[in-house]
């Protein structure tokens, strides 16, 4: 899948959790209107109740935007990430090229321990060399 392709879908699905997160909304502020309505037509009496759970409810639905404020910005830095880093196809291919160089140094490690093993061989002396050939 091209960066693109990536982007548009990444792009699209925080289009889509946006349009989610208005609907959450939407429904937050129908249940406050509702209890509102039930407040005004409770009576004397159960106003005072209604008043309470109401504002029992306000606090809920604070805390519930303020937990999902939290959740749309730790998405939104996940995604930010995510572009900055080119996608996930794109990480996993830089990923793989990051274990290739890791691949790399430590075959460039052991050639050069092996050079060094050949190097101390070679320094030998006169008899070993002639062992070795």
């Amino acid at each position: 899948m091209s960066s693109s392709n990536q982007q548009q879908n990444a792009n699209r699905n925080q289009q889509q959790q946006n349009q989610q997160n208005q609907n959450q909304n939407q429904n937050q502020n129908q249940n406050q209107q509702n209890q509102n309505a039930q407040q005004q037509l409770g009576g004397a009496g159960s106003n005072q109740a209604n008043q309470n759970s109401n504002r029992g409810q306000q606090q809920q639905n604070q805390q519930d935007q303020q937990n999902q404020q939290n959740q749309q910005n730790q998405q939104q830095r996940n995604q930010q990430q995510n572009q900055q880093q080119g996608g996930a196809g794109s990480n996993q291919q830089r990923q793989q090229q990051q274990n290739q160089q890791d691949q790399q140094n430590q075959q460039n490690q052991q050639n050069q321990q092996q050079r060094n093993q050949q190097q101390n061989q070679q320094q030998g002396g006169a008899g070993s060399n002639q062992q070795r050939q």
